[in-house]
């Protein structure tokens, strides 16, 4: 009878409901939590229930695809962070924090010019890009306005492609819970990166530690690089992890060094930052990073149908590596 009824009325299936309901009430949870911390009592338990009826309307309008649904639940998830977080701040550092700027590469000694003035960390080593470093203390986020204003000032006659802060993820304020993260940090552009410097030896063994990387995710830097001043080469492994806190991206992180450790014996270094703010991830997707090619076909897999497959037809978890 359900299901006759919902057939009627051209609307949904008793489990699409189901599905539909399960992403509203994240929602209605969440303002739940932002009527109690405003006034200490929940005054309205259906202010939010014109959702559920405006998701369901966008869910048949758009061919029952779910990926327009979830658009819209993210983008009012966002707004009740930020309503949150003016609240109660729950995404405040105060520490060092490391920053990179990334230029087009032109203008080679007026970049030169403008870091040693400026007591910045020049960086040519990469054959598509220029890279200033520098160290800012402060808070987060209050810093971010300050070193914006900066980065344009000193770079103005540059195209500033990207700008990326960082800060040690042992810091307080760094979020230690996988919920923590997820609920009061962009799910995109901050994360935990963790850098591994391994020995440079043979070909053979690049061959392996390529498939090694490709294997679990990490990304591996094209370019053997030269450390000074004992002037050993390595390669740089790299791992992002979005959606976990501390504790879980620390266990991650354990095991994907001891990982590295038995198939390379020994790592030189092994380094891990929290990014609390990254103007353009998808630069990594361009820079010198090693990929696997087919030697078959030479071909590339492009994914099609659905972004976000959660219904009982196609479901899926949100991979690390999608956002990378």
């Amino acid at each position: 009878m359900d299901q006759f009824l919902c057939n009627a009325v051209r609307t949904t299936t008793i489990e699409e409901d189901r599905l539909l309901k399960d992403l509203f009430h994240g929602l209605r949870y969440l303002d739940i939590g932002e009527q109690l911390i405003r006034t200490k009592s929940i005054y309205d338990f259906k202010r939010v229930s014109h959702i559920l009826f405006e998701i369901k309307e966008i869910f048949i309008n758009n061919e029952k695809n779910f990926d327009f649904v979830i658009d819209y639940i993210q983008s009012k998830n966002d707004e009740y962070k930020t309503m949150i977080n003016e609240l109660v701040p729950t995404n405040t550092i105060n520490g060092t924090f490391r920053v990179h700027v990334t230029l087009d590469k032109n203008n080679i000694e007026q970049f030169l010019n403008i870091c040693q003035e400026n007591a910045l960390e020049p960086n040519l080593d990469n054959d598509q890009v220029l890279i200033a470093s520098f160290d800012y203390v402060g808070i987060y986020p209050n810093i971010l306005a300050e070193i914006k204003t900066f980065v344009d000032l000193q770079f103005k006659d540059f195209n500033i492609k990207r700008l990326k802060i960082e800060t040690s993820s042992s810091n307080n304020g760094v979020p230690k819970n996988d919920i923590d993260k997820i609920l009061f940090w962009n799910p995109k552009s901050n994360y935990f990166e963790f850098h591994y410097k391994i020995p440079h030896r043979s070909k053979m063994e690049f061959e392996r530690l390529k498939q090694f990387c490709f294997f679990h995710d990490l990304h591996l830097a094209q370019k053997v690089l030269t450390e000074t001043p004992h002037h050993k080469k390595y390669y740089t492994v790299t791992m992002r992890l979005f959606n976990v806190g501390r504790i879980n991206a620390f266990s991650e992180n354990n095991r994907t060094a001891q990982n590295l450790r038995y198939y390379y014996d020994v790592l030189l270094e092994n380094e891990s930052t929290f990014v609390v703010y990254d103007s353009n991830i998808e630069l990594e997707n361009q820079s010198n990073l090693v990929t696997l090619t087919s030697s078959k076909t030479q071909s590339t897999a492009i994914m099609t149908g659905p972004r976000y497959l959660i219904s009982f037809k196609n479901r899926k978890a949100f991979g690390r590596s999608t956002d990378w």
